[in-house]
């Protein structure tokens, strides 16, 4: 019996197991998640430590620069909710990074600045989990830009039972003209489906609403709710098998201890099928 609450090796379908209100993943499970060692109160601009840089089938992704968590403290004397709490404070971080200029300039469009803003907010209030940073992107032809990512958990119902998937979001340049780029990001024990309808081999994913993504309608809190339906159906993470191995061409290199991270399973190895979660006795 698989004690984490997922399924046991190569049985189905696998992603953070339900971890409660606003606490996000356990710690054993985080996969690039900043430490935030914030300000006093818990809040500001916490820092995460270096990560590397890990290259995908569509650029680099980097290590945060500062970012807001959704994890916050309550800061002494406030008696609002929880939630409100940290919705008010990431209103304050992003209006404080989209209002910098100079080298620290983020690239959005100045008229679209506030609209970028209330996406995020909406995001982040309907799926807690996600915090939100600075980061620097680096795309395929080298160039390096700061922009915005959310980055966490969303829950996904398979057969009944909670799994939490593990999602990184990062609004490049053109957004929200354009719609953001959305990777699954697997932990060490976790291999993407092959061949999944909405997710490539390196955790990049291209679901029917981002390939239909029209400004002004389309935003992140429907994005992230209907990828939590398409995966609910279709789970694009499984326990890895106990004879899993990358495939020996592998050459992406990724941050953590997932080597084959980017590459598919080996030819010929059977592919994972979803089964009932065992219950805990």
């Amino acid at each position: 019996m698989d004690r984490r609450g997922g399924y046991p090796p190569g049985g189905g379908p696998y992603a953070y197991p339900q971890s409660g209100y606003q606490q996000g993943p356990p710690a054993m499970y985080q996969y690039q998640q900043q430490p935030h060692r914030g300000s006093a109160q818990g809040y500001g601009n916490p820092y995460g430590q270096p990560l590397g840089t890990m290259r995908t089938n569509m650029g680099y992704q980097a290590a945060p620069t500062m970012g807001y968590s959704g994890q916050g403290g309550r800061g002494a004397g406030d008696s609002r909710h929880p939630q409100q709490q940290q919705l008010a404070k990431l209103q304050h971080y992003l209006g404080q990074v989209l209002s910098q200029g100079g080298p620290n300039a983020l690239p959005y469009e100045e008229q679209v600045k506030y609209g970028v803003r209330q996406h995020v907010l909406d995001a982040v209030g309907e799926f807690p989990s996600l915090s939100v940073s600075v980061a620097t992107f680096t795309h395929n032809n080298g160039n390096n830009v700061k922009i915005l990512k959310l980055e966490g958990t969303a829950p996904m119902y398979y057969q009944g039972q909670k799994y939490n998937l593990p999602l990184t979001i990062y609004l490049l340049e053109g957004y929200p003209r354009a719609p953001p780029r959305v990777y699954l990001t697997p932990t060490s024990e976790m291999v993407i489906k092959s061949n999944h309808k909405f997710v490539d081999a390196s955790g990049c994913v291209n679901s029917p609403y981002l390939l239909q993504w029209a400004y002004p309608s389309s935003n992140l809190r429907d994005l992230t709710t209907t990828l939590c339906i398409h995966f609910g159906q279709d789970p694009p993470l499984y326990a890895k098998p106990p004879n899993w191995r990358p495939a020996v061409h592998a050459t992406a290199l990724a941050s953590g201890n997932f080597h084959g991270y980017g590459n598919p399973m080996v030819s010929g190895q059977p592919q994972p099928q979803p089964q009932q979660q065992q219950q805990q006795g």
